[in-house]
């Protein structure tokens, strides 16, 4: 399946389904919508889900890593990086 994310002026993502292997403008997009994050603790498991590399075991980026020492924060400003960077591109998702 192929999807594209897109950021709006709030901080909060949108996933979109791509039909097809061409680049739809937003305007377009609306009724395709397959997902909405507002919650900044959701923005680590969007993120795993279009291929940020995560090699913790012990958490999934929604608690302290107990391992690393890692903090929520830390794990959901590399997420807001990595969606941010992914923004408007096409990523295929291997379900």
């Amino acid at each position: 399946m192929q999807v594209m994310i897109e950021a709006n002026r709030f901080g909060h993502y949108e996933l979109f389904e791509l039909f097809d292997e061409k680049d739809i403008p937003y305007s377009q997009l609306k009724d395709k919508s397959i997902g909405y994050y507002q919650s900044d603790y959701q923005f680590p498991g969007l993120a795993q889900r279009l291929g940020m590399p995560f090699d913790h075991k012990h958490t999934d980026g929604t608690v302290d890593c107990p391992d690393c020492g890692k903090t929520v924060t830390e794990f959901i400003s590399e997420a807001v990086e990595y969606l941010d960077d992914h923004t408007g591109k096409i990523i295929t998702l291997n379900e």
